[in-house]
């Protein structure tokens, strides 16, 4: 009862804050209600996961073994996701653009490594 009452609060927040009217509202304050209407989503988005694994029943499965083993694992991956990343991801794009970054840095690293008195003269005032 009490994550139904909590949906509905927050419900009602994304509501009243979608009817602001932001037309005069500095740079500054557009960031923040952009912050709130972040924070709103990331609770409603917990609420609901929590309500779909709490209708499982006894059929619910919480595993110290990860998410792959605990019922609705790919909802809570995805919410515990979302506070770390701005985008939406998968796991496998997730490590792909991790991959590339390291393979760009180490191209870099090497290159720097190649060419030590590139360095230097930049370094150099």
């Amino acid at each position: 009862m009490a994550s139904f009452r909590q949906r509905l609060a927050f419900d009602q927040l994304a509501g009243q804050l979608k009817a602001l009217d932001r037309r005069d509202s500095t740079a500054c304050q557009q960031l923040q209600l952009q912050q709130i209407a972040f924070e709103l989503a990331l609770h409603q988005q917990k609420l609901a996961v929590l309500g779909q694994y709490l209708a499982l029943g006894d059929r619910a499965v919480w595993s110290d073994q990860g998410l792959a083993h605990t019922s609705l694992g790919k909802e809570w991956y995805a919410y515990l996701r979302k506070p770390c990343l701005t985008m939406d991801t998968t796991p496998d794009a997730l490590m792909a653009m991790g991959n590339t970054e390291l393979d760009n840095a180490t191209t870099r690293y090497r290159t720097l490594q190649a060419h030590p008195a590139t360095t230097t003269k930049a370094a150099t005032p």
